[in-house]
């Protein structure tokens, strides 16, 4: 029979050839599959397109499984185009009529046979219960909702095993594991993820079981059959053999509490409605975690950390854009047990549940950030009675109108606080707080801090001085007592006479427009900064440096001045008198600034311990070159010229008795020294002074200087 129907065939198709305009030339070619020729079998075309010579031979239809017949395709066309296998499967059809039609009367299995072997399709076999194995039985199995299926010693893909939940009745048995779905893989395995989290030797993968609603307007399967099966699951006892796991929306996250979560990095949880993490909540038992990078919890969601038994996390985020949310946490007593977490971060109505955190024992929270994008999300915290008491967390970050839960929180003098970071956009987001006679919150970034104060307070640009309007209209200043780093930027500059600074290892004022410091410059009186150690001045910020005075008896440290624009050191440039910058030990001048060097003077005796200057177009160094009186340096006790700033040494006055007690200068370029190149050899006295020379010039360098005790660096 299987002879005469394959006969029926070619005769079909080689009528079908026939009648077919411009076939392709078949001349020479081949089956793609088993490679034999046109003249030895029949060839048919994989697609319409004449300039395409790929074939598949009737031989190789016959024998492909269905799975086969879908990779008969041309590697150009694909999908788009699959004649060989429509024409092959329409003249199946054909004939399995054909078979039927000419059965005789009642003989009902010759049809039968004759459509089975055309077609290659059995009759499926509906078991009531079928245990799922790597090798699939050779007869076809329709599994239905009424079908158990067993699943036990084995791992499937998360796409079989999500698509069974939905449509049959799971049995899950031990050592049971889920992996990504693979187009090109196996989806059947019998190598289960083991609970060590391991596959024969080899790690969890790094893929996502993502599962959920995404995008708009697309609703969730019906997932009635994949619940009741979800009830039946045992906790705790599918392997997830993922990196990550995404639930959005969806109803089937309520299998969390059935996976193992030991090696998963990372989890993140959304849920619009309560139906979708209803099953977690009611159950009684906790979803245990081991070590993992991040849990993201959104929507109702949120409710879900309850039932988590984390015990090391890096990033824990709550996220909830309606009250109703964060309703059921705020009505029950429980706290928020952050033990084993590093940091966490609350997002719009999530900030209410602040006071329910807790910090057991002898643990340490590293940072905490609060983020409200609008008013009410704080409005729980600012009208409680109470203020929320932080104690043993590193560093706080308040974001927007989260600035505002500052005046609710009680640091007390004992607290490991190191940093407070406040970052608002708008000046709305601070409007209107005080404490007593001071207003602690004035422009987007300023604080009142006690005893105990951050480690460092950053003041990010600010589009307009209405964000500062308030801190520059008060009479009384900010106090602020011992802190690692004040920084600020943009139109936050203009604060800095309002601070009142107790202990500031690095002050860093960064200005690109003349209007940031426009405040500061028009006014007479000095800036007096004490207990200061570093001071950095950026861009327009650098024509601040006059009206800065360092309190009689302090020593700076270190003064960086940077200018990437000669418009940045006009200012400057333009004033007659020189700067008196008091006592200091370093003193650093980057690109344009270093033109400003012949307008310091260091009073009191000062001795400048160390001179770096940095200059990377010639431009930057003209000024100085263009003087005909050479620059004093006095007891200073160390240079360092780096680039172009090397050509400045024929501006410097070395004189013989000098303290000067070593000289760096690096050039790689013979442009950045055309100055000292310029003149004649051993005509550059250094004396006895120490003297090390690096980059591409140092032997040309080297030339030009007369000296006792000069080094040359190799370059390597």
């Amino acid at each position: 029979m299987k002879q005469i129907i394959y006969e029926r065939k070619k005769e079909k198709l080689e009528a079908m050839k026939q009648n077919t305009r411009n076939p392709k030339n078949e001349d020479g070619e081949s089956c793609m599959f088993c490679c034999e020729e046109n003249t030895v079998c029949l060839l048919l075309p994989l697609c319409k397109a004449p300039l395409h010579p790929f074939f598949v031979c009737l031989e190789c239809l016959c024998r492909g499984t269905e799975e086969e017949k879908m990779n008969m395709q041309c590697p150009y066309c694909k999908e788009k185009d699959k004649f060989a296998v429509d024409t092959y499967r329409e003249i199946a059809v054909e004939i399995a009529g054909e078979g039927a039609a000419n059965a005789k009367k009642g003989d009902e299995l010759a049809a039968i046979f004759v459509e089975e072997e055309v077609l290659g399709i059995l009759k499926p076999s509906t078991p009531d219960c079928f245990e799922l194995t790597a090798t699939l039985p050779s007869k076809r199995t329709l599994l239905s909702k009424k079908t158990i299926v067993i699943m036990e010693n084995i791992e499937i893909s998360s796409q079989l095993f999500f698509a069974l939940l939905r449509k049959t009745r799971v049995c899950v048995g031990e050592r049971f594991s889920i992996s990504a779905h693979t187009a090109d893989g196996d989806c059947i395995k019998d190598t289960p993820t083991d609970n060590l989290g391991e596959t024969n030797g080899t790690k969890p993968s790094e893929h996502t079981l993502l599962l959920g609603r995404h995008g708009e307007n697309k609703q969730e399967p019906d997932t009635t059959i994949a619940l009741e099966n979800i009830e039946n699951i045992p906790q705790n006892s599918i392997g997830c053999n993922f990196n990550e796991v995404v639930f959005t929306s969806t109803a089937l996250a309520n299998i969390l509490p059935k996976l193992k979560l030991d090696f998963v990095e990372r989890l993140h949880v959304t849920a619009e409605k309560n139906g979708h993490i209803a099953g977690i909540l009611a159950q009684d038992q906790m979803i245990r975690i081991g070590g993992i990078k991040k849990i993201e919890l959104t929507g109702h969601a949120m409710a879900v950390f309850f039932s988590l038994e984390v015990q090391e996390c890096g990033l824990l985020v709550l996220e909830a854009w309606e009250r109703e949310h964060v309703a059921p946490i705020l009505a029950q007593d429980q706290m928020i047990s952050a033990g084993g977490i590093q940091k966490i971060e609350l997002r719009d109505c999530a900030v209410a549940v602040l006071p329910k955190l807790e910090i057991q024992g002898g643990g340490l929270l590293e940072e905490l950030v609060l983020d409200a994008k609008n008013e009410e999300h704080v409005i729980p915290i600012l009208t409680q009675e109470q203020n929320t008491r932080i104690e043993r967390i590193q560093k706080i970050k308040l974001k927007n109108y989260a600035v505002n839960i500052l005046l609710s929180l009680q640091i007390h003098e004992g607290s490991v606080l190191e940093e407070l970071v406040l970052d608002s956009e708008k000046d709305e987001h601070v409007t209107g707080f005080t404490i007593g006679l001071v207003r602690p919150i004035i422009g987007p970034l300023c604080v009142y801090l006690y005893t105990h104060v951050s480690k460092w307070v950053s003041l990010p640009n600010t589009p307009l001085y209405v964000h500062v309007a308030g801190i520059l209209a008060q009479e009384q200043r900010i106090r602020i007592g011992r802190i690692k780093k004040i920084e600020l930027k943009g139109y936050a500059v203009a604060v800095l006479p309002k601070l009142e600074v107790q202990e500031c290892d690095v002050l860093i004022l960064a200005a690109e427009k003349r209007e940031h410091v426009a405040p500061i410059l028009a006014q007479r009186q000095k800036i007096h900064i004490g207990g200061i150690k570093k001071i950095e001045l950026g861009d327009c910020a650098v024509a601040v440096l006059p009206k800065l005075e360092v309190q009689e008896g302090s020593v700076l440290e270190e003064l960086v001045l940077s200018a990437w624009e000669r418009e940045h050191v006009a200012t400057i440039f333009a004033q007659r008198q020189k700067i008196h910058i008091g006592r200091i030990k370093k003193i650093k001048l980057i690109s344009c600034a270093v033109a400003v060097l012949p307008k310091l003077e260091i009073l009191g005796g000062g001795e400048l311990r160390v001179l770096v200057l940095a200059a990377w177009t010639r431009e930057d160094v003209a000024p100085i070159l263009a003087r005909k009186k050479k620059i004093h340096i006095g007891r200073t006790k160390k240079i360092e010229l780096t680039g172009h700033a090397v050509a400045v040494l024929l501006s410097l006055e070395i004189l013989e008795g000098t303290v000067l007690e070593e000289l760096i200068l690096e050039a790689d370029e013979e442009e950045d020294v055309a100055g000292i190149l310029s003149v004649e050899d051993g005509s550059i006295d250094v004396w006895n002074v120490k003297v090390v020379v690096s980059g591409g010039c140092q032997c040309e360098i080297r030339k030009k200087l007369k000296g006792t005790n000069i080094a040359i660096v190799t370059v390597e």
